[in-house]
């Protein structure tokens, strides 16, 4: 998003730099991170994306952790629970980060972000920043987090990732409020995708929290354009969600992730549609 209050992760290109070493090593050794991930109960993508966040944070020299996941109860009712509280340690700045990972798609060219669609269609844009700025972000300034932070000078932020997708053909309109730069695909009625999926690439389906970064290396399982349109009707036949897929370009090293599209039944995003024919 484009708001003032949406923090970026790295303060200056020496905390970037400093980072990327970090991932670097964790890369080369991934035991413990594996180990440590593996020993994490199941979850939804979202907070395993915290997760992800957390274990960077936890590890991150610039920053010390206050408050994680911290339930805020008045008289026995829990007003909300607020993500993450940290400290710049070279500013002293103290900051809430609300962590937010979201896929949307644009359901018709507008600047309106009611029309930027959850997957399911079940929920949009305009009502997740709602709720987040008019809630979540305003947790910190309860009374008990200024008590067991020690200030109430507790800066705000919104930590909000993931992927836009544009129905291909249509004109890529951003909503508004949207930082112009964004991560951004495509989306398709399944009816489309034989005339639309590229036949010099490989494709694979992906499956949550696999949507989370992008597919490289070498990857099993990549299917030929005609095997992906028969795997994307058979699911189809029986079943109306959205599926997410990533066309994967082949080079001496593997594979890279070129593109990203969805594929939706062909009455999206309007409820579940009749049993789709090849």
């Amino acid at each position: 998003m484009n708001y003032p209050f949406c923090v970026d992760y790295f303060r200056d290109v020496n905390h970037k730099s400093a980072i990327n070493e970090l991932l670097a090593e964790l890369d080369s050794n991934s035991e413990s991170v594996t180990a440590h991930f593996d020993n994490l109960r199941h979850m939804p993508m979202g907070k395993y994306f915290e997760q992800l966040l957390l274990y960077i944070l936890d590890k991150d020299p610039r920053f010390e952790l206050l408050l994680t996941n911290h339930q805020i109860i008045e008289d026995k009712t829990t007003i909300g629970e607020l993500d993450i509280i940290l400290k710049d340690m070279k500013t002293n700045a103290i900051e809430h980060w609300e962590v937010c990972l979201k896929y949307y798609l644009q359901s018709q060219p507008s600047t309106d972000q009611r029309l930027m669609l959850g997957p399911s269609a079940k929920d949009d844009m305009d009502r997740k920043v709602r709720k987040l700025i008019g809630h979540q972000m305003k947790l910190s300034e309860h009374p008990s987090i200024k008590y067991l932070v020690g200030t109430g000078n507790i800066a705000s932020k919104l930590f909000m990732k993931g992927q836009l997708f544009y129905h291909l053909g249509e004109q890529k309109t951003i909503a508004v409020d949207t930082n112009p730069f964004h991560d951004y695909g495509s989306w398709y009625y399944i009816s489309e995708v034989k005339e639309i999926l590229n036949e010099s690439l490989r494709w694979i389906m992906l499956s949550k929290p696999d949507w989370i970064g992008t597919s490289e290396g070498y990857i099993s399982g990549s299917l030929t354009k005609q095997e992906m349109i028969r795997h994307l009707e058979g699911h189809f036949a029986n079943d109306h969600q959205p599926v997410l897929c990533a066309a994967l370009k082949t080079t001496d090293k593997g594979c890279i992730e070129a593109s990203r599209c969805f594929v939706v039944h062909d009455h999206w995003p309007r409820g579940k549609p009749p049993r789709y024919k090849k």
